[in-house]
């Protein structure tokens, strides 16, 4: 048993909704469909998106662009006065096709001076006593889990629009990167990507000579 404390991952992408609406782009279908064509094309283009000669794909196509934001997970462990300590926290990852570029931001609000820096202050997702053993971080797993299934129930903004989340990326240390992905943690194969011997790490040129594994790839293994 380890004690925890958790902020449910819907509560904290309402309040991001809450805080950063402002600065989203959000428009509603209405504004969406009274879009011409030529300022569909620039939108995408601006963003390095294909284009179409169809009109409705496109303005769906913005509509999925502007309503859908990315999250990263980060979590990593600490000791404090001789207790471990697991902690884990999640940010919105900054996205012209979601959030106001600065230009934009800066000609609607003077005293902003770094956008990315505000959509990607993290949140407190867990926090509890905790080693850095397998055991006891496969405690949380169901809570993390139980949050996991809510994340493709859309939270709306004040304007009713529907904004829809997905957790697809990580970032930590190495202990961190092998238990998310199920690698070996302390073994002689740390890379969960390319599966690079360790003694072989530093031999640039045989890691890029290696293989990417992919998630699929080691579901496949093991399935």
């Amino acid at each position: 048993i380890i004690h925890s404390r958790k902020v449910p991952l819907t509560e904290i992408r309402e309040r991001w909704v809450r805080i950063h609406e402002s600065y989203m782009r959000l428009q509603s279908d209405n504004e969406i469909n009274i879009l011409t064509k030529d300022k569909c094309v620039k939108w995408l283009d601006s963003l390095h998106e294909q284009t179409s000669d169809n009109e409705i794909e496109m303005k769906n196509r913005i509509k999925t662009l502007q309503r859908n934001r990315h999250i990263m997970m980060w979590h990593d462990h600490d000791t404090l006065f001789g207790h471990g300590y697991i902690f884990i926290t999640v940010k919105v990852l900054y996205d012209p096709a979601v959030f106001y570029t600065q230009e934009e931001v800066a000609a609607r609000f003077p005293n902003m001076h770094n956008i990315q820096a505000v959509i990607e202050k993290p949140e407190i997702f867990m926090i509890g006593v905790s080693s850095c053993s397998h055991e006891e971080q496969a405690e949380l797993l169901n809570d993390r889990i139980s949050c996991l299934k809510t994340i493709n129930t859309p939270v709306k903004s004040a304007k009713g629009i529907e904004v829809f989340d997905t957790l697809r990326f990580f970032n930590g240390d190495v202990p961190a990167r092998n238990f998310e992905r199920g690698a070996q943690q302390g073994g002689n194969i740390r890379c969960g990507g390319c599966g690079v011997q360790c003694s072989m790490t530093s031999d640039l040129a045989h890691c890029l000579t290696l293989q990417w594994r992919s998630l699929q790839d080691q579901q496949d293994i093991i399935l």
